[in-house]
């Protein structure tokens, strides 16, 4: 799975790359909220919590969102690769932004795929 995960992070970086986001300074959630669309409903209440602070590009409010939902486990293949997609379309957004969002969201973004590959965030001072 953190191969997968991998290759995903890396396409997707990627397309977005050579597109531009295409989505003009938003991220994309339609693959996060299709990929839960089945889900239980504590867990899609969580989801639809972070996806319009996600399209509203307050990435600081959608983050412990996400992360709860990672840390609660016993996510599918689809959800997980939902939840991918949506961190790379923030980081992108993020990087195409820096006088909007410091080093530190884009720190977390990160932090946000090594939970959702099942290991620990890098430990970091304030100078990284």
């Amino acid at each position: 799975m953190k191969h997968l995960t991998w290759i995903l992070t890396t396409a997707l970086t990627g397309v977005a790359l050579a597109t531009g986001c295409g989505s003009g300074g938003r991220a994309d959630t339609s693959k996060l909220e299709q990929s839960f669309q089945s889900a239980g409903p504590a867990v899609r209440g969580e989801i639809n919590q972070a996806v319009p602070a996600i399209r509203a590009g307050d990435y600081t409010k959608a983050m412990p969102v996400l992360q709860k939902v990672i840390k609660g486990g016993g996510l599918t293949d689809e959800q997980k690769e939902g939840i991918s997609s949506a961190i790379v379309e923030m980081q992108m957004v993020v990087s195409q932004n820096p006088k909007k969002y410091s080093l530190e969201t884009y720190h977390a973004l990160s932090d946000l795929v090594t939970l959702l590959e099942g290991g620990q965030p890098i430990p970091r001072t304030r100078s990284q």
